[in-house]
């Protein structure tokens, strides 16, 4: 079977398509690619757009409803209506796009990590199996190892295209397109140039190689340079900021406590200067919800300043966020529970 044959000058390199994409907004169709999915992304904004209809009617339905209850105007009502559903059509809509977009944005982060944690293993296979006399889509195919899993399934592909009359370069420029990974686009980049030039493959495949590995040895010592900062925001997140909550809280409760038995004691006179009254004191119940809040935004933020200060990224710190709020609200009720038996004495 005849390959087809490659048009000089027409074809971009993989690098160059990775950087003209990277300096465009990213579209949902390119997240799509990036993620593994098949799926055309005009039918998903259709079907984003009837969801948000049907929300957006339902959420303009509850709010009618709770007006008409509330005794308003019809009138009014109708006003609201005309208001209400397009508003809330259009706010559901970018919610339901922007989530949409959030996931396949780190499906297709932790796909291109998948892929380039085992590169340069599978580069140094390679080179060795081309320096043992293999031809260079056989080095790739045999070069493949079990634990190799993402990747195994795409040299696959590659091979089978292969066979099916594909230019090996042709094949690799696809299988890099379809990820996320500058490490990746400039490493098929280099490799389809070679091939394309008729340079020593076994020689670019172990540079490649020791380059990725000189990389990720000066990214983990970069790291690791960092970790007085990493220590002394976990630090104030999950211990200093829950140990002066449950403080704060323990102290606005004596306080209730003894304003409520001045006021029950010495009633308000009228005129007097100095007037106490249990009600103008903060509400435990209030305080607590802020409290639960403001650890959980806390929490959150030191996470990904954590991530992207050891890695360089904040979605490499989206897997802890949910580890940094369990830990730092069970630290809080815990000292709350501390200071409440500590302090027990003062409240009785």
């Amino acid at each position: 079977m005849e390959k087809k044959q490659k048009k000089p000058g027409k074809e971009k390199s993989i690098l160059d398509k990775y950087r003209s994409v990277k300096n465009k907004d990213k579209k949902l169709k390119d997240l799509l690619i990036y993620s593994g999915y098949s799926i055309d992304s005009e039918k998903i904004k259709s079907q984003i757009f009837w969801a948000s209809i049907i929300a957006g009617f339902l959420e303009a339905v509850i709010c009618l409803v709770y007006l008409f209850a509330l005794g308003i105007s019809y009138l009014a009502i109708f006003l609201a209506s005309v208001l209400m559903f397009p508003l809330f059509c259009l706010i559901t809509y970018y919610a339901i796009y922007l989530v949409i977009i959030l996931f396949l944005d780190v499906t297709s982060f932790m796909r291109a990590k998948e892929i380039e944690k085992v590169l340069p293993d599978f580069f140094q296979l390679a080179s060795n199996n081309i320096k043992a006399g293999m031809s260079i889509d056989r080095a790739l195919y045999l070069a493949v190892k079990p634990n190799f899993t993402v990747l195994a399934k795409e040299i696959e592909t590659v091979g089978k295209k292969t066979m099916a009359g594909y230019e090996l370069q042709e094949a690799l420029n696809e299988f890099a397109s379809r990820y996320n990974s500058k490490l990746l686009a400039r490493s098929i980049s280099l490799i389809v140039e070679s091939l394309d030039s008729g340079g020593e493959i076994a020689e670019l495949l172990s540079k490649v190689s020791n380059d990725i590995y000189e990389s990720n040895i000066i990214r983990k010592e970069l790291s690791s340079s960092v970790t007085t900062y990493v220590i002394f925001i976990s630090f104030a997140t999950v211990v200093a900021a829950p140990l002066l909550f449950a403080l704060s809280t323990q102290v606005i409760t004596i306080m209730n406590e003894v304003i409520g038995n001045v006021a029950a004691d010495s009633p308000a006179v009228s005129g007097s200067i100095l007037q106490i009254s249990s009600g103008s004191t903060v509400s435990i119940a209030d305080f607590k919800s802020f409290v639960y809040l403001n650890l959980i935004i806390t929490s959150t933020f030191s996470a990904s300043i954590i991530a992207m200060i050891k890695k360089g990224t904040i979605k490499e710190g989206l897997k802890q966020i949910p580890m940094f709020i369990i830990i730092t609200l069970l630290f809080y009720y815990l000292l709350s529970f501390a200071f409440n038996h500590l302090f027990a004495g003062m409240l009785g």
